[in-house]
């Protein structure tokens, strides 16, 4: 993982990595943000890896 950035604006924490765009995790502090932030990375890694399955084995249709 690359460094991560972590703020705090208005009382509101907010961690991402800049190597992953549009992820984010959101916190009333900085643990919450970092731990928001590794839940929507695995979550983010899970679909990428059905993606990545699918179009290997292709999409199954479902039958009539």
């Amino acid at each position: 993982m690359s460094k991560l950035v972590v703020t705090e604006e208005e009382g509101k924490w907010s961690a991402h990595d800049p190597k992953v765009p549009g992820a984010y995790g959101l916190g009333d502090n900085k643990e919450e943000a970092l731990a928001d932030l590794r839940e929507m990375l695995s979550v983010l890694a899970k679909y990428e890896a059905g993606e990545r399955k699918k179009k290997l084995i292709g999409e199954r249709k479902p039958s009539k």
